[in-house]
């Protein structure tokens, strides 16, 4: 949803229009507004007054890219697209884990709009082994390296350190900025 803007002037009063389309100032609660902020800006330029946001945007809901792609099909489908997000939350543990909290926040972002967030990563200490992180290997394996290494394969989003059973281990938040930026 986009904001609507209004030209107020300092008396209070809310530009309008009259017959012949005109802008016109006067003591009416009534306005004219318009989701085109440059175009109500065109208008505060000639006519004077300052520009008045009547109803904000909704902040965009943060999803991730796998949501993303999921919220896409659902606007693009000829089908019914809250239907699609309601499918999708049933096979991601749905209502009976009383996910209702996933689906609330698929609708306000297919409604609202929404940006694409990486996942939190972490490094995974290894317990009782000083300077030493797990990696994963390419065949699903976990293999020790050292702590002052960066690579891509040393990093864990929450889900794999579900996965892979290392809740108890102590973690440390990748900074994205300090991390190997790969295209």
């Amino acid at each position: 949803m986009t904001s609507m803007w209004m030209l107020e002037r300092a008396d209070g009063t809310l530009m309008d229009f009259d017959g012949d389309n005109d802008p016109l100032f006067d003591e009416t609660d009534q306005g004219f507004a318009s989701a085109d902020k440059t175009l109500i800006e065109s208008y505060r330029r000639t006519e004077g007054g300052h520009l008045v946001e009547m109803v904000p945007a909704k902040p965009k809901v943060p999803v991730s890219q796998e949501e993303a792609d999921v919220l896409e099909h659902a606007k693009a489908s000829t089908n019914y697209g809250p239907k699609i997000l309601h499918d999708y939350v049933d096979q991601h543990g749905g209502h009976l884990l009383a996910k209702s909290d996933l689906e609330d926040r698929l609708i306000r972002a297919y409604v609202n709009g929404y940006t694409v967030v990486e996942p939190t990563k972490y490094n995974v200490k290894v317990p009782h082994v000083e300077d030493s992180v797990y990696g994963k290997m390419s065949d699903g394996i976990l293999a020790v390296y050292d702590a002052g290494s960066k690579c891509d394969f040393m990093q864990f989003t929450m889900t794999e350190i579900k996965h892979y059973g290392l809740e108890d281990c102590e973690r440390v938040e990748i900074n994205t900025e300090d991390s190997d930026e790969r295209d």
